[in-house]
């Protein structure tokens, strides 16, 4: 066998979680098509940098994270195929949303220490032309994250960071189907669909908790207000107390949590960030999460997002304002 990283995206939580028929029998039709829906299910990890916080200074964030979503598609002809679960692997991603506040600070010079509350949302959505059904799932994950962090900077103009987070999320996978009403005028326009909402069928809730290690390099010109940064996060997750009502569509999920609770996953990322010489600083970043499933790396979907900083206390960008010890 060899390691995969074609077409890569978020492929997280399910596949990790281990093997079974409907998932062997997806994969051969599929491909990675069918992983790339099992990836979604993993928590996303927005990336940020604390190379140049110095003594006492406070900061907070607020991100924002969306994945390409070119990568998720459609599985072909799903009629042909109900046998292999086709609710939900025809599952077209329509949604995604990553959400972070965090706050932090440096009580000396090259540890820095935090806290944040963040949110993950997904939305996959697929409508039955012929059954005039459609289904739709949701996957939230909300976070608590309490990090600590090691740098310094060497050589004038480059930093190092290693960081330790631990977090402890609450997951909810829901999904429904509907039935629709096509416009009598155009019965095969799926956009002109009224979708009458039935309440939900299937619920999994859960706890999970996860441990992280950053590695990151920075680089920053002489008065520091542009940075670039290379990060590499490498996470394990695990799944400690679920409870599953109503099997339906997600029964196929459930079938992988059952067999392996826990999964790994690397992210790395680039960044971008430019620092005001007071407040405020403006970060832009691209990743992409991979998951190591069987000896296998998949990550299909790459991610972008933005940050905004606010420097609360010792909003200089540059220590040597402050006349900062080292």
């Amino acid at each position: 066998m060899f390691i995969k990283i074609k077409h890569l995206a978020p492929i997280a939580l399910l596949l990790a979680l281990g093997g079974g028929f409907n998932h062997a029998s997806a994969q051969a039709i599929w491909g990675d098509e069918a992983l790339k829906r099992y990836a979604m299910f993993a928590p996303g990890r927005i990336p940020t940098s604390y190379a140049l916080a110095y003594r006492w200074q406070m900061r907070v964030d607020l991100s924002h994270q969306l994945y390409f979503k070119q990568g998720i598609k459609t599985a072909p002809n799903m009629d042909t195929y109900k046998w292999v679960s086709p609710q939900f692997l025809a599952l077209e991603l329509d949604k995604s949303r990553d959400w972070r506040l965090g706050l932090s600070l440096t009580p000396w010079n090259r540890i820095t220490i935090g806290l944040a509350l963040s949110t993950s949302y997904r939305c996959f959505e697929w409508i039955n032309e012929r059954m005039l059904r459609a289904h739709t799932a949701y996957i939230d994950h909300d976070m608590a994250e309490f990090l600590g962090s090691f740098h310094d900077v060497f050589g004038g103009n480059f930093a190092y960071e290693v960081r330790y987070m631990f977090c402890s999320s609450r997951i909810r996978f829901r999904s429904n189907e509907s039935s629709v009403k096509m416009d009598i005028n155009n019965a095969l326009d799926v956009a002109a669909a009224i979708v009458l909402l039935t309440p939900l069928d299937d619920l999994f809730d859960g706890t999970m908790h996860s441990q992280s290690i950053t590695g990151g390099l920075s680089v920053f010109n002489n008065s520091r207000s542009v940075q670039g940064t290379l990060q590499l996060n490498t996470e394990y997750a695990y799944l400690r107390a679920y409870e599953y009502k109503n099997p339906n569509l997600l029964y196929d999920v459930w079938q992988r949590l059952r067999n392996q609770h826990g999964f790994l996953q690397f992210t790395p990322s680039l960044m971008f960030a430019y620092h005001t010489k007071r407040v405020f600083s403006l970060q832009m970043h691209v990743g992409l999460p991979i998951c190591l499933l069987d000896g296998h790396l998949y990550a299909p979907c790459p991610t972008w997002g933005v940050q905004l900083s606010f420097r609360a206390i010792k909003a200089h960008r540059n220590p040597s304002a402050y006349s900062v010890a080292p």
